[in-house]
């Protein structure tokens, strides 16, 4: 779980380019594809679920599901989980819920909720602007106008890539390779209101 945690936690570099950077909406969710793949650049596994967003309530709560077939672990992690799993970020504390039991994340304490600027306070470096797709809930292509930034992350040898929509600054993928090539990306897919969530009591 260290890799998906260290997604989230700022990191200062030092040049800027192109627009400012985004700031999330207070409030999102989104169905999310993830793609996992290996040192050569091959998808080996696409998991799927959702995201969910409230800043107002300090939270942010991934659903995650393996596919159907040859389930095999995703690189964005290292709790070896090959079962539905959700990843739970409440204020400066970090959660997995596996199985309705609810665990420490070894880095709770240290990594939390995002913050909404968490790329201005990055100080994130802007690469464009690039044409990506996503899929619509009734599977019908949809193509995203996006800005994609670029994150350093020296403590794992590499560098993560953000890619948010134009204008509404909703975020579209998310991801990037560590040291050995491997990796994974994020995708969102769709949009509704998320103020329905909140804090599991077994987590409390």
């Amino acid at each position: 779980m260290k890799h998906l945690v260290v997604l989230f936690i700022v990191y200062v570099v030092t040049a800027q380019v192109g627009p400012n950077p985004p700031i999330f909406p207070n409030q999102w969710s989104a169905n999310i594809s993830w793609d996992c793949f290996d040192q050569e650049g091959r998808i080996y596994n696409t998991w799927s679920g959702q995201v969910f967003y409230d800043y107002d309530q300090y939270l942010m709560i991934t659903q995650v599901y393996p596919p159907v077939i040859n389930v095999q672990k995703c690189p964005l992690w290292n709790r070896g989980l090959l079962e539905p799993f959700t990843i739970l970020l409440h204020k400066s504390s970090s959660y997995i819920l596996v199985n309705n039991t609810c665990y420490e994340d070894e880095a709770n304490g240290k990594a939390g909720v995002v913050v909404p600027d968490w790329l201005v306070t990055s100080k994130a470096i802007w690469n464009g602007t690039q044409i990506v797709r996503g899929l619509e809930k009734d599977a019908i292509p949809h193509y995203y106008n996006a800005d994609t930034w670029w994150i350093p992350v020296p403590e794992l040898g590499g560098s993560f890539e953000y890619w948010s929509e134009v204008n509404t600054w909703r975020p579209v993928r998310f991801g990037g390779r560590f040291t050995d090539g491997s990796g994974a990306y994020i995708t969102y897919i769709d949009y509704a209101s998320s103020s329905s969530i909140y804090f599991p009591s077994v987590c409390s």
